[in-house]
């Protein structure tokens, strides 16, 4: 999240400098979907269009403002006109993909990541795009595969790295997938969603001790997350913590009072043999602080 600010603080001051700036305006649209800043994200669509209504930038810019907005269909209708205005404008190709993803289309979606990466055969976030279509549609191997290719162009990214982790969860190495997960830990130390897959699978191990620890740092980290709280009351649970469990359970209904009897039910049944060897996942799927994009 630093280093996005960062940048955000750069494109602000080069547009600052040359107000009809349009390379890398495709980047910085896509770093304010991901800073989640709409209106910033749209104010820059828009003076685009304004000024540049033939440029693939000004038509990215709007099919992010439409992405974020969650109206899948027009954002990929505005990245297929990027693309029009440029054959070769690579984002507009993988930025389409990951739209089709969104809407399950999962045979467009590979053919417009294989159109960037033919165009750009180092272009990574189309090879993590082959990748996620694969582990969407439970094609594990094949997604190890191009998660490993992205990985290799881009060696330093804990986001990568996870995904490779999250493959190798799903065909059983959970050692493999620590290991790498301990990667990213080191590449990102202070990423809430980099620790907690380092979270999950430590308690699928049984490796309580270490994912506590990872724990309590979380709650730090993500003060407001309901998943944390919620992890680490069914972890004191397991550990026969009983007044810790009551305290963190206590602390994710008050965040997420709807799970209200969820938490009940977890707190009065009784631990099983199984339950014990569970992988414990988030309740939540998509939390924001724990978010990998």
């Amino acid at each position: 999240m630093f280093l996005r600010v960062q940048a955000e603080k750069a494109f602000i001051q080069a547009r600052q400098l040359a107000p009809h700036l349009l390379e890398s305006m495709e980047l910085y649209s896509t770093l304010l979907w991901h800073l989640r800043s709409p209106t910033a994200l749209s104010f820059l669509a828009q003076d685009l269009m304004v000024s540049s209504p033939h440029s693939p930038a000004s038509w990215i810019a709007s099919g992010n403002v439409f992405s974020h907005l969650e109206d899948h269909s027009a954002a990929l209708k505005c990245f297929r006109r990027a693309a029009q205005l440029d054959r070769n404008c690579v984002y507009a190709y993988t930025l389409s993909g990951h739209e089709c993803v969104v809407l399950e289309e999962w045979e467009r979606a590979l053919g417009f990541f294989r159109e960037a990466v033919r165009l750009d055969e180092r272009h990574y976030n189309a090879w993590f795009g082959l990748g996620n279509v694969y582990m969407q549609t439970g094609k594990y191997r094949l997604a190890e595969y191009y998660f490993r290719k992205a990985c290799d162009i881009n060696p330093s990214n804990a986001t990568l790295i996870c995904c490779v982790g999250a493959v190798l969860e799903k065909l059983g190495k959970k050692e493999d997938a620590l290991e790498l997960y301990e990667e990213a830990v080191r590449l990102a130390p202070d990423s809430p969603a980099v620790r907690f897959k380092r979270v999950k699978v430590l308690i699928s191990l049984k490796k309580y001790t270490v994912a506590e620890s990872d724990l309590l740092i979380l709650k730090d980290k993500a003060p407001n997350e309901f998943n944390v709280y919620f992890l680490l009351g069914k972890l004191c649970r397991l550990l026969g913590k009983q007044v810790d469990m009551v305290k963190y359970f206590a602390l994710a209904q008050d965040l997420e009072p709807r799970m209200a009897a969820l938490i009940r039910e977890t707190i009065n049944k009784e631990p099983t043999a199984d339950e014990r060897d569970m992988e414990i996942d988030e309740v939540e799927e998509g939390s924001a602080s724990l978010s990998m994009s």
